[in-house]
């Protein structure tokens, strides 16, 4: 399985951005007061945007000969938030997630196709816990704890020799997770923030039919620890 390098690219470009901005103003901001910006009574809004791209080829998997299998994905979220004390924070997230698929590979009896696409909502509460990393407080880690819910669709194609199957799942959403990540501020109130999903819990209730026909509904619950390093979540934020 290889990593489309774009992607890689993309977001190594985005971190070393990030990190040359924040080091280049370091010197015009070295009179300002930084103790405020993690203070009680401090509000915080911020956009973050999301990319994530798996690609595998020539690969067998079991009985499965895949000449081609891709899945491509982006978010946007919208954060606002209050300082309770020191360090502490909490607040609301808005989420839009859309995904699509594509996979091509060689059964034990014909030649399969399949493409598929979804889209999902989700709102959360979090607490943000921060470590300042400098005296000036400029350079902070953070933590974010979120108990979210959310809904959305999948809808997938599936073609087998001369066999179209359409698929459609509606769901909704629990999910507990986390959110580490850096924050550095380039000027006054204003800061860059780079986080890694950390999914802790998630229950997903599924709505089911095929080719139109009702399929019923199941439900699946996942416990995942792993931090997904391909999926790097950079924005920017106003503290104030």
């Amino acid at each position: 399985m290889r990593t489309n390098v774009y992607l890689v690219t993309l977001m190594v470009s985005g971190l070393w951005f990030f990190a040359i901005s924040a080091s280049q103003a370091q010197n015009a901001l070295a009179e300002e007061d930084w103790l405020t910006r993690y203070e009680r009574g401090t509000f915080l809004v911020g956009f973050t945007f999301g990319l994530s791209e798996r690609n595998s080829r020539d690969v067998e998997f079991f009985d499965l000969d895949i000449d081609e299998a891709k899945n491509t994905g982006f978010n946007v979220r919208l954060t606002g938030g209050y300082f309770l004390k020191r360090d502490l924070a909490l607040g609301l997230n808005l989420e839009y997630e859309e995904n699509k698929s594509r996979a091509d590979y060689d059964a034990s009896s014909d030649y399969v196709r399949t493409r598929g696409r979804g889209r999902s909502y989700m709102i959360d509460a979090y607490m943000r816990n921060y470590i300042p990393l400098s005296d000036d407080r400029r350079w902070a880690l953070f933590n974010e704890t979120h108990i979210a819910i959310g809904f959305g669709a999948d809808e997938m194609l599936k073609q087998e020799g001369n066999t179209l199957t359409q698929k459609y799942n509606k769901y909704s959403v629990l999910e507990v997770g986390m959110n580490p990540g850096v924050v550095a501020f380039i000027k006054r109130g204003v800061a860059f923030e780079a986080s890694v999903g950390l999914l802790g819990l998630r229950s997903k209730f599924n709505n089911t039919k095929e080719n139109g026909v009702d399929k019923g509904e199941f439900n699946t619950t996942n416990i995942d620890l792993k931090i997904n390093i391909l999926r790097v979540n950079l924005g920017i934020f106003y503290y104030f």
